[in-house]
Parts: C-alpha cells; structure tokens; sequence
C-alpha cells in the first residue's frame, strides 16, 4: 500500500526519478522513522508526525549537534498529545538535510521525549513536523521503504 500526502495541491506521479532520490526510513510499531542530517551530523530515529507543526529535537541531543537557543528564557511551554504542558526550547538549526530536502537556518524545539508517556517507548531523538516538507509534495513507498519526495 503507499500513502500520499500533498502540501502543494498538484498532482505526484511515482517514477523512476523519484525512486532515485528516494529518502529511505524504517517503520518501528506503525510510526515512520528517518534519519536526517542536522548540521553535519547524522541523527537516527526521528519520528514522522503529520500532526506536528515544527521539527524537534531530544534536548539531550541539542548539545552534541551544538544547536543555538534562540530564546534563552527559559519556561516556554507547549501541550503534548495528551494535554499535558512541557518546558522546551527553542533552537536555530543552521542545516537540516533529509534527502533533497535541505533547509537553512531552521527553528526547531527541544524537550525531552521521555517525559511523554505516549513518545518515551518508541526511542526516538525527535519528531519531524510538517514543516520540513513544506513546498513539497511526497508519498511513501511502504513496500521499498522510500519517501518519494517532489
């Protein structure tokens, strides 16, 4: 079965050309899992999540990617899927990279994923928003585990 999702209301055809530039992930418990680049660095088992707005980022894992707060106040807050309010921050990513996807100087937030009873069984470093894909029209290839990107 593949599943579509369009951000640009055109058309997607899947070829041989997307097949090439396919962007591989894995599948964990029925989520989707990539592996992006963010400055410089791979990082393994980001979580695809249509519902989630923005990219965000394991604060353990802020450091090792020598991610920049952009607002150093400290107590911004956002709801989880189950309501409940979380402290994050908010961080530059100078390059993020999925695939033909590269976006520069990109907000992304950073809590921690293990004080989420719904997120902290699947060790994951982070949920990849609809915002990476903005501009972008893709689909998924369960069966050769490829998003094809256009």
């Amino acid at each position: 079965m593949n599943f579509r999702l369009d951000f640009k209301n055109d058309t997607f055809n899947f070829n041989s050309k997307h097949l090439e530039n396919g962007i591989q992930f894995s599948i964990h418990k029925n989520k989707i899992f990539f592996n992006p680049t963010i400055n410089g660095l791979e990082v393994k088992n980001l979580i695809f999540d249509t519902g989630a707005s923005n990219l965000s980022i394991e604060k353990e894992l802020s450091n090792k990617l020598n991610l920049k707060v952009i607002e150093p106040d400290h107590g911004l807050q956002i709801c989880d899927s189950n309501g409940n309010l979380i402290e994050f921050e908010n961080y530059e990513i100078n390059t993020f990279q999925l695939g033909n996807i590269t976006k520069h100087n990109f907000n992304s937030y950073g809590y921690s994923f293990n004080n989420s009873r719904k997120l902290k069984n699947f060790n994951q470093n982070g949920i990849i928003g609809k915002t990476v894909f903005d501009g972008h029209t893709f689909g998924f290839d369960i069966y050769s585990k490829l998003c094809l990107v256009e």
